[in-house]
């Protein structure tokens, strides 16, 4: 079976509904192979531990370890994927007793995917993105930012989503600016968040079996997944903070320099920061994308009742770069509709 993710075409052995299949092949290529029906049980030897990622409790839970053939990904206790140096094959060696298909295509598609991409020489950005009439606009942050709620709050007032969560990012020599390219439909939401901004209908399934999220597809409406590469217009780099006594509006704050820097390799994916080849292209990527990309730090008050000032206060930044460099006031905006 063949499905497309970030503009791959993957070919897999094991169903994968939440990507959207390739019903015609117009060309043979298959850019990433999938292989996870069934586990080799068999472990490539483990070189050297390039990185670790723990719980916020301090528990283990991702290791990313050299082999001589590429890498092993590991999540602790569910289960190890080995991927080939250039991420053209996952294969799924071990799987966690109990840990069921969903858990795994969960693990497969929203974190293996991103460092699969890294290896494939592509920039990752820890972020979701909304495209609008001004551009398209990545709301970068750590994992409970609120990322996807703000995006799901965009895509309740009528604008298309390109991607939750992993933000494939390119510099094009033929246009001179950054573009994106779309991930596959889809949001990652709690409880709260789908009943709030009223997607109860839009739910599909849970995202895993540990995880009491729920997956949002909206590709039944005119507002889906959007298609095409777009320029990316501006960096959101959210700040969420507890709602002081009283009343605290959303606000949108220039970041400029080493702080945009520091802020965007800090809400990047990267598979290997040992790897020194990489690392300076990486850094070299998002320091030129820091010169040319406007960063902003959003502040966010912890309160979902004011995701429509937050919502506000993105587009009215996003519209006064327009109106000082024509010289026009902003007219209505074509995406927002009727609150649902």
């Amino acid at each position: 079976m063949r499905y497309l993710a970030y503009g791959l075409a993957v070919e897999s052995d094991a169903r994968l509904p939440e990507l959207p299949q390739l019903e015609t092949v117009v060309d043979a290529r298959v850019d990433l192979a999938a292989r996870l029906a069934r586990p080799s049980g068999v472990m490539p030897e483990v070189l050297d531990v390039v990185q670790t990622r723990a719980h916020d409790d301090g528990a283990p839970w991702i290791r990313i370890a050299r082999t001589a053939s590429g890498y092993l990904i590991s999540e602790a206790g569910t289960a190890d994927f080995a991927v080939d140096r250039h991420g053209r094959e996952v294969v799924l060696c071990r799987a966690g007793p109990g840990v069921s298909e969903l858990t795994l295509r969960h693990v497969l598609l929203d974190w293996v995917l991103a460092l699969v991409l890294c290896l494939r020489g592509k920039q990752v950005l820890h972020a979701s993105s909304i495209v609008t009439p001004d551009g398209l606009c990545a709301f970068a942050g750590p994992s409970g930012a609120g990322k996807s709620t703000l995006a799901a709050s965009f895509i309740a007032a009528g604008y298309p989503l390109l991607c939750d969560d992993c933000l494939v990012v390119e510099k094009s020599a033929e246009a001179g600016r950054f573009e994106c390219t779309p991930a596959y439909p889809g949001l990652r939401l709690w409880d709260d968040s789908v009943d709030a901004l009223g997607l109860r209908a839009d739910v599909t399934q849970s995202v895993a079996g540990y995880m009491p999220k729920h997956r949002v597809v909206i590709e039944d409406r005119a507002n889906g997944l959007t298609a095409g590469s777009h320029p990316l217009a501006r960096v959101y780099c959210i700040n969420r903070r507890p709602r002081a006594a009283g009343f605290e509006m959303p606000s949108v704050e220039p970041l400029e320099g080493k702080d945009a820097l520091i802020e965007l390799v800090s809400r990047s994916w990267m598979c290997d920061p040992t790897d020194k080849t990489a690392l300076v292209k990486h850094f070299r990527f998002f320091e030129s994308l820091a010169k040319h990309v406007a960063v902003r730090k959003l502040r966010v008050p912890d309160d979902i009742a004011l995701l429509p000032d937050v919502r506000r206060a993105v587009l009215a930044d996003l519209a006064g770069e327009r109106q000082a460099s024509s010289g026009h006031s902003k007219q209505a905006l074509p995406y927002e509709s009727q609150p649902r």
